[in-house]
Order: C-alpha cells, then sequence, then structure tokens
C-alpha cells in the first residue's frame, strides 16, 4: 500500500466541478481542475502561498489570490444570470 503524505488529513469538496470529494484543506483543487486554472491565477496563488504567514497584507493577498481563483470556477460552472429574476436560469 503506498501512503499519501495527505492521508487522515482535512479535505474539502474540489471547488473546480469535478465532484471529487477528499482534497486536502493544504491544497486548493484537486490536479486536474488546478490544471485547468489559467497560469496567472495559479502563480498568483502559488506566490503568495508561501508569504502567507508574513503578515495581515501578506495574507490579504494570498485571500484575495484564492477567492480569484474561486471565482473562476464558479463564473465556468454556474448556468448564466436571467435578467428578469436575478437567478440562475438552471441550464
Amino acid at each position: 500500500m503506498i501512503s499519501h503524505k495527505w492521508q487522515g488529513a482535512p479535505t474539502h469538496i474540489c471547488p473546480g466541478g469535478c465532484g471529487i470529494t477528499n482534497v486536502p484543506y493544504a491544497r486548493l483543487t484537486c490536479r486536474a481542475c488546478w490544471n485547468k486554472l489559467p497560469a496567472n491565477l495559479r502563480d498568483a496563488v502559488n506566490a503568495t502561498y508561501q508569504q502567507r504567514h508574513g503578515g495581515r497584507k501578506a495574507r490579504r493577498a494570498h485571500l484575495q489570490a484564492i477567492l480569484e481563483a474561486r471565482r473562476w470556477y464558479r463564473d465556468r460552472l454556474l448556468p448564466p444570470m436571467t435578467e428578469t429574476t436575478g437567478e440562475h436560469d438552471g441550464r
């Protein structure tokens, strides 16, 4: 049996829409969804990851990079909003 360094760690659902439910909290997404993310967003998350313990500004920059990445996934997963109700049209 191969042991994985994340085995037993808390997990979350991948925000990339693939349905994977066991992404370690230390990772934003599964590998496949991470590779779908545009390089500039991946670079921003990676660049701020190492600096996230450097104070409030560094944590805020990392959080902002994560939010932008999650927004990118969300904008591609949710159906468009209807103009009349402001809700998703269910497509």
